[in-house]
């Protein structure tokens, strides 16, 4: 039996199509929101939504921006558009999926290996 503390992949984002980075990624069925670092969006230049309130494990409370960034998954075709939330945690990871994405396909761990598919992006 594999033990598996986290998954952890590369993520191709991008607000227009000419500016596509690929971050690194942890997955987090904890984490009800997808969360962005400030870094993500200097990079592809995102632009801010709405304002919203979020929770960490710790429960305090943080005011932070949401804006609207496009994702390509991995081994999917098409894009997936998400409201993300900034905020500058401290984990070494630039993106941290939470379950708004994950809720939207089919999520699996087999021998060690995420899969996850949104049939409509295939």
């Amino acid at each position: 039996m594999h033990r598996i503390d986290k998954i952890v992949t590369n993520m191709n984002c991008f607000a227009v199509f000419d500016n596509v980075n690929t971050y690194i990624a942890l997955w987090d069925t904890g984490s009800v929101k997808t969360v962005i670092k400030k870094r993500v969006v200097d990079e592809l230049q995102l632009n801010h939504i709405s304002n919203a309130v979020i929770s960490t494990i710790i429960n305090d409370s943080n005011n932070v921006k949401t804006y609207n960034m496009n994702m390509v998954l991995p081994n999917h075709s098409r894009f997936i558009s998400l409201e993300v939330v900034c905020f500058d945690h401290t984990k070494p990871y630039d993106i941290i999926i939470g379950m708004d994405l994950i809720s939207q396909g089919r999520f699996e761990l087999f021998n060690g290996k995420l899969s996850f598919e949104i049939k409509e992006l295939k």
